[in-house]
């Protein structure tokens, strides 16, 4: 991970499905992910700011942003499950998740279908956020 700039890359969650996302900085992870429609281009100006602290993701979500767009797949529940794998992938422990406006579904959802592995893998999830990333 970049800790001078923001970086994007790409992350397998899924056979033939790849997530986009941004990253900056080390530490502690807070992963953002956009409202409907959205893309993590929208929490910009958070990477910036956590950055110099934290691990900070934000995430084009399946059929946003850059990420893949499949005919199949596209509702919350999938989603929770792209956000395990890419939770996953990268590696990350005691996480910090951020959904925004209809997203926070995706966050529930991830929370609701993995709660015994979070608990598991010692995985600490904290408060979601609902209101505008662009007045933070």
């Amino acid at each position: 991970m970049a800790k001078d700039r923001i970086e994007s890359k790409y992350v397998t969650v899924a056979p033939g499905v790849e997530l986009h996302i941004l990253e900056k900085g080390e530490g502690k992870p807070l992963v953002f992910i956009p409202g409907l429609t959205f893309s993590g281009e929208i929490f910009k100006n958070q990477l910036e700011y956590f950055s110099s602290e934290y691990r900070v993701i934000a995430i084009d979500p399946r059929g946003q942003g850059y990420s893949a767009k499949t005919v199949d797949g596209n509702d919350y529940l999938t989603h929770g499950r792209d956000v395990a794998g890419l939770i996953d992938a990268l590696g990350l422990k005691d996480i910090v998740l951020i959904g925004w406006s209809t997203n926070m579904a995706i966050t529930y959802l991830f929370l609701f279908l993995h709660l015994k592995q979070c608990v598991f893998h010692h995985y600490s999830y904290r408060y979601a956020l609902e209101q505008c990333p662009l007045s933070l």
